[in-house]
């Protein structure tokens, strides 16, 4: 090879090495921190079940073999009693749901009311329920979540029971999409169950993260991996 050709190679890539090292940063060198994952939900109104319940225990019936039939009693507020009665006079044996005493309740068995004691301790009524138990998953001695409808809350928006994050008080604050970003959104939380929340303080068609990392925090950049 020729020098002139040789020299300018060397000038060539002696170019190249000072553009590679002096040229300007693209955002994508300073980009901040990734964005963390999260599943979203979209509000919408909806009908949401009103229940009543309580923690109860499981008893075997009198004569019943095995695991099945059983029963369970829980008691009710004295002011729920109204509620109870209209119910009866709907739905004779209205259904009792049996859900497992745990963070994330899972639903065991349905049963049926059997009695309404107004005459249990002072401002309390106390209600049985019987269950077929035919699979097997009530057993005697352990405590379940019995829950019974009572009617209806009419299109409100409610959102699953671990959505809304408490900062020591009754109520708390919801994650709310923002572009790629999430702002913390107060809420009020007008009713729940074991299963759901239903809230005031954002509207119809907002996204709310309903799963994410510990880290997450208003001003976040998030990434939506489920809806």
């Amino acid at each position: 090879m020729r020098k002139s050709s040789i020299l300018a190679v060397v000038v060539a890539g002696l170019g190249l090495a000072l553009y590679i090292a002096f040229r300007p940063a693209h955002h994508s060198d300073t980009a901040g921190p990734a964005a963390l994952p999260v599943r979203v939900i979209t509000l919408s109104l909806q009908d949401v079940p009103h229940m009543l319940g309580g923690l109860g225990t499981v008893q075997s019936l009198p004569g019943a073999t095995g695991t099945t039939p059983v029963a369970a009693e829980f008691d009710l507020p004295e002011n729920s009693l109204p509620a109870l009665q209209n119910l009866i006079q709907d739905i004779e044996n209205p259904p009792v749901l049996a859900y497992a005493n745990s963070p994330l309740p899972s639903l065991l068995a349905e049963g049926r009311l059997t009695l309404i004691d107004n005459e249990a301790p002072a401002a309390t009524v106390r209600v049985k329920a019987e269950f077929e138990n035919t699979g097997q998953a009530l057993r005697a001695g352990e405590t379940v979540n019995l829950q019974m409808q009572t009617g209806w809350l009419r299109q409100v928006l409610a959102v699953p029971a671990n959505v809304v994050r408490r900062d020591g008080g009754q109520d708390g604050f919801v994650y709310r999409l923002d572009g790629d970003r999430v702002v913390a959104a107060p809420v009020k939380v007008t009713y729940r169950t074991i299963m759901l929340e239903v809230i005031e303080g954002v509207q119809e068609g907002d996204t709310l993260v309903i799963d994410g990392p510990a880290a997450l925090k208003p001003g976040t950049r998030v990434q939506v991996i489920a809806q």
